[in-house]
């Protein structure tokens, strides 16, 4: 009875759904051979059902694959691409062959979707510009980070951005694909100054791409060992215990690191290339700001190209990861401000610094949520925010109560780091899974443990400082 119909249940509820088998099975099934509803046989469902889900990862996996494909090939075309539009004197010229460059870029990584770059644009670029200008003509300044203040004297927008420059600021090439985030003035003065045709662009490129080779190299062949495909495999559910299933993390974690560290070099690379985000060392170039001290001295350099030719230049302002800091920690609010760190300062320029004047731990839950809403709202998003939530005021409330700064400083900061460790590597399936009911299936067969041991921190921490208020 080729090519008859026959009903299988999936995973989920009561649902059914009707499969040609024989479309996608090698050897016709003859529907005599199975049992009856009445009786269903359980084992050559769960292979059926086995096989579609194998059918269905595989048609994923080269869907997967191809966009790759045209995404890091879209990448090379833009460092490709980047001696040449160095090479443009005319600036006018030069940002509308940015632009071009950037909505081709969209037009081939988003084909028919291309609408969706506008809600894209507008939420990252036009919201910052916007920001930026209203602080500019307020006048007052920006705030200062942990480090390094940040003043107004460099907000000043010489003159008002036209619908034109707009759009070029919005798809302009570089950045486009992952980042790094830069400011409008930054992007403006990237057409007015020297500064591009000075720095070692053509070595700093070439290092990165090689680091990016060698992360390549590591991510194969960790992905050939570690497959994340098997958190889709319900034997990976059977034959592994608890702690398998936990530690199966770490690998993955890695992978997902080092794909982010070679998707990042790429995208800086683009800028290297270009010349784009080099300034004089003196300024300290902040990453996603730019300059942030010297500012009479870099305008004095724009100016003359003698004092330009004496200055030692960096791109510290397209620096991404802080490695040091992520790897180490100890805390996590050190490893959550050293990742993707331009994109940080957007988030903490335009988003955390206009929230209202509430304490911390409310300002910091609405800084969370706002980050869920802007990553997207699914589930795994939202198991990340709220389990980051609970961990940094943790480590902030046993900071306070314990002497961590003192003759134990090391040992707490030991403790802090392998913690930090142990909640990345639990919220690794968050990261790498988008199928909700896998994320789930996963949580539940290690029983949520580091939220159980993040319960038990929690009434720790509430039942010591009752203690010392008595």
């Amino acid at each position: 009875m080729k090519g008859q119909w026959i009903v299988f249940p999936f995973t989920f509820g009561s649902a059914v759904e009707l499969v040609n088998v024989n479309h996608y099975c090698k050897y016709p099934i003859e529907i005599s051979k199975l049992n009856t509803p009445e009786k269903p046989d359980t084992n050559k469902l769960r292979t059926i059902n086995k096989f579609w889900g194998k059918h269905n990862l595989q048609t994923g996996r080269r869907k997967k694959m191809l966009d790759d494909i045209i995404f890091f090939s879209s990448l090379l075309l833009c460092i490709s691409l980047g001696g040449y539009y160095k090479k443009i004197e005319d600036a006018d010229l030069k940002r509308n062959y940015g632009a071009g460059l950037g909505i081709l870029v969209a037009c081939l990584l988003c084909g028919h979707y291309i609408y969706h770059t506008i809600l894209m644009t507008m939420a990252l670029r036009l919201v910052g510009l916007a920001s930026e200008m209203y602080v500019a003509n307020k006048g007052k300044p920006e705030g200062k980070t942990s480090s390094v203040k940040i003043s107004s004297v460099d907000n000043d927008i010489n003159m008002e951005p036209t619908a034109v420059d707009i759009i070029s600021y919005a798809y302009f090439f570089i950045g486009f694909h992952k980042g790094p985030y830069y400011r409008w003035k930054i992007f403006n003065d990237h057409f007015t100054t020297p500064f591009g045709v000075l720095g070692d662009c053509r070595i700093i490129t070439e290092q990165k791409l090689k680091k990016a080779f060698i992360c390549g190299i590591g991510y194969s062949l960790l992905r050939m060992k570690y497959s994340p495909e098997i958190y889709y495999d319900g034997d990976f559910y059977i034959e592994y215990g608890t702690d398998f299933r936990y530690l199966y993390n770490i690998p993955q974690l890695i992978m997902y690191f080092l794909h982010f560290q070679i998707v990042m070099m790429l995208c800086t690379s683009v800028a290297t290339e270009t010349g784009f985000g080099v300034f004089p060392a003196k300024c300290l170039p902040l990453p996603g700001y730019g300059p942030s001290a010297h500012f009479s001295l870099l305008k004095l350099a724009a100016a003359t190209p003698d004092i330009a030719m004496q200055q030692e230049y960096n791109f510290s302002m397209l620096k991404c990861y802080e490695n040091e800091k992520l790897l180490i920690g100890p805390r996590m609010k050190d490893t959550m401000r050293s990742w993707d760190m331009p994109t940080q300062y957007w988030f903490w320029a335009y988003v955390y610094k206009n929230m209202t004047k509430a304490n911390h731990e409310v300002r910091s839950a609405l800084s969370f949520l706002a980050w869920t809403i802007w990553s997207g709202p699914s589930l795994q998003q939202i198991i990340i925010s709220a389990t980051l939530w609970v961990y940094v005021h943790l480590e902030a409330e046993y900071a306070d109560l314990y002497d961590t700064t003192g003759a134990l400083k090391l040992p707490w900061d030991i403790g802090f780091s392998i913690m930090r460790l142990f909640c990345l590597i639990y919220l690794t399936p968050c990261l790498i899974i988008s199928d909700t009911d896998v994320v789930l299936r996963y949580y539940n067969s290690i029983f949520w443990v580091y939220h159980m041991v993040l319960l038990v921190l929690t009434i720790g921490a509430v039942v010591v400082y009752k203690s010392r208020d008595e």
